[in-house]
């Protein structure tokens, strides 16, 4: 979302800190860990299970084949970084298409306050002290809300991988300006409780240098 405003609005966004009173705390993804930065050769590397990730959302359309099916049972589909194991919804219906998305909860609502539009990038305080720094996507005017996500990668949980094991995963990020060119991020999360193989959980990213946090 925000690669897309910045292509559609090449010049300098304006930028402003916004009162608490526009932000609504929805809550923490219960279901997302917290994942570490490390180096591309650290010395775990060969004790921790590689694993696939990718930007959220991954969309998952899946038509449900006739049966006894039952709420939580589980099954697997190919997906683009291999097999992926579903849970069946409680309100599935044996024969009809159910709809999987792939992505973090979101953490905050937003109002766009009076004078804000598409591009702007706002800036409010979290309770813990820190800063997050949003951009009001495109379409919306003052009093439209949206809601946003903390910066994360879903990680499959690879075929090896038990619930609390270090799994290690990487992303390719761009240099500013120059899409060709860029780098690989390494890091590492543990694999929360309750996961099987095959399953995406969501790890939120650590900060660079800055203390405010980019949604």
């Amino acid at each position: 979302m925000l690669t897309t405003i910045a292509e559609q609005q090449p010049f300098e966004a304006p930028e402003s800190l916004i009162d608490s009173s526009f932000v609504c705390y929805i809550g923490e993804d219960s279901g997302a860990v917290d994942a570490e930065r490390v180096g591309d050769n650290s010395k775990d590397e060969c004790l921790e299970a590689h694993a696939s990730a990718l930007d959220p959302p991954l969309n998952i359309a899946v038509d449900l084949p006739s049966g006894r099916w039952q709420p939580g049972q589980s099954f697997c589909v190919q997906g683009p970084q291999g097999p992926i194991c579903l849970q069946i919804p409680v309100d599935a219906v044996p024969g009809g298409r159910l709809v999987y998305k792939i992505a973090p909860r979101p953490e905050f609502r937003v109002e766009v306050p009076p004078g804000a539009g598409p591009g702007w990038v706002m800036t409010f305080q979290r309770d813990d002290g820190g800063a997050c720094v949003v951009t009001v996507p495109a379409g919306l005017q003052p009093g439209d809300t949206f809601e946003v996500t903390p910066p994360a990668l879903m990680v499959r949980v690879p075929e090896t991988a038990q619930p609390g094991d270090f799994v290690r995963f990487c992303r390719m990020v761009s240099q500013e300006n120059d899409h060709k060119a860029g780098s690989t991020e390494f890091f590492r999360a543990r694999v929360p409780e309750g996961l099987k193989p095959c399953m995406y959980f969501a790890a939120r990213l650590p900060l660079k240098r800055s203390t405010a946090k980019v949604y």
